[in-house]
């Protein structure tokens, strides 16, 4: 049965991509692996099972918190057409954070930031 740790795991291991058409919305996605898409299918059920219901501008999005991030899907079951995952932190003081030093800061397209470079 596929649980919360595995999960944990399949995230943790994944490549996420600043979103950089959204800086004002700062958040990242995962394009999923065809290899893995019955998986990340699968993930995307367990985060609709298992989120709660929040507002996003006039829409209902339902996220679900795992460590110190919100994941959400654009798509609702049974995910006919989802490719990716989306995330942002689930600390609202990290994404304002974020907003700023992204707003402020833009990378470059395609460039991969680490840890010392993101917001802390």
């Amino acid at each position: 049965m596929l649980d919360l740790s595995y999960f944990e795991k399949l995230v943790n291991g994944a490549k996420w991509t600043f979103a950089l058409t959204q800086p004002f919305l700062p958040h990242e996605y995962c394009v999923f692996p065809k290899a893995d898409i019955a998986t990340w299918r699968a993930f995307a059920q367990f985060i609709y099972d298992n989120s709660r219901p929040e507002m996003f501008g006039k829409a209902e999005r339902r996220y679900l918190t795992i460590g110190e991030y919100k994941y959400w899907s654009m798509e609702y079951p049974p995910f006919p057409t989802i490719i990716l995952i989306n995330r942002t932190f689930a600390d609202k003081t990290k994404y304002s954070r974020a907003k700023t030093f992204f707003c402020t800061f833009p990378p470059k397209r395609g460039a991969q930031l680490t840890d010392s470079e993101g917001p802390k």
